[in-house]
């Protein structure tokens, strides 16, 4: 059963749709409703998603990438991303739950920028081959 934004239209979201919704696994999606870190109701001893407020969440998560997958992508170690991210801001995230999640047009553009980098920097710098003694 996949998960559509556009066609829930129902008050309630079972801990599976929620979990879909917001790309993470059932039994933490059951546990973040059930101490209350994400918006749920208690109905006949089942915890439900208040479907309003979990499509909110997750169309703010829309178009985003946990941060493995963006050291993957960058080629990167995902310490590097988080130093990226947070000491000098040059990948956009959004922290949802204590993580990071990436927008993915910010590492499109820091890739971007890495490769136009790369062409700039002259050859002159490169270091040169050892030269054999005379």
């Amino acid at each position: 059963m996949t998960f559509n934004l556009e066609t829930t239209a129902e008050k309630y979201l079972s801990v599976r749709e929620v979990s879909e919704a917001l790309g993470i696994d059932y039994s933490t999606a059951r546990r973040w409703l059930a101490d209350g870190r994400l918006p749920g109701d208690r109905v006949a001893n089942k915890v439900f998603g208040r479907a309003s407020e979990i499509i909110e969440i997750a169309k703010t998560l829309e178009g985003c990438i946990s941060v493995a997958e963006t050291a993957e992508r960058i080629n990167r170690a995902e310490r590097t991303v988080n130093h990226l991210i947070v000491v000098t801001g040059q990948i956009k995230a959004r922290k949802f739950m204590r993580r990071w999640y990436v927008d993915q047009e910010s590492v499109d553009k820091y890739l971007k920028n890495r490769e136009e980098k790369e062409l700039k920097e002259p050859e002159s710098l490169a270091p040169s081959p050892p030269q054999s003694p005379q």
